[in-house]
């Protein structure tokens, strides 16, 4: 992304707020430009190391006037009339199809709830079990969509 930050500095940031009582928080995007899924397993671990009271998480896309559109202007796909439509709604061909991050961006925010949830000694349970669960299914269907279209692909 370009965002001239090192993760493990934002991480140590993140603790450091969190211990002095004040709430902390990340912004999480996936699906940028050359984004592989070592990437995204990555962004887990990041998560975890920082343990953020609150999270925010997205699908990237590129908002005209930002590096991101300037980099992707002449690949965009599916790009409407901007009375009509959002920033959102702009595709550029990523590493995996959008299918793959339907199922990626949740199993980071499940992955991630379980984690919390089992380091704050809730390690059975219903919900712990549906998550655990869900993980795994969403997991499965990351696996699915990567191998189904090896090719860059919207």
């Amino acid at each position: 992304m370009d965002r001239r930050v090192d993760a493990k500095v934002v991480s140590m940031m993140i603790r450091k707020t969190r211990s002095m009582g004040i709430e902390a928080g990340t912004f999480i995007m996936l699906g940028y430009p050359g984004e592989t899924e070592e990437d995204i397993l990555e962004t887990l671990e990041y998560l975890k190391e920082a343990n953020p009271d609150l999270a925010t998480y997205t699908v990237s896309y590129p908002i005209k006037g930002t590096a991101l559109y300037q980099e992707l202007e002449g690949q965009l796909i599916n790009q409407k009339d901007w009375q009509k439509s959002t920033d959102r709604e702009i595709e550029f061909r990523r590493t995996y199809p959008n299918k793959y991050y339907r199922y990626a961006l949740p199993w980071l925010i499940n992955s991630f709830e379980l984690y919390k949830r089992k380091m704050n000694g809730k390690s059975f349970g219903l919900e712990v079990i549906k998550l655990f669960l869900l993980t795994k299914v969403l997991r499965v269907g990351m696996l699915i969509y990567r191998r189904q279209n090896k090719q860059h692909a919207v």
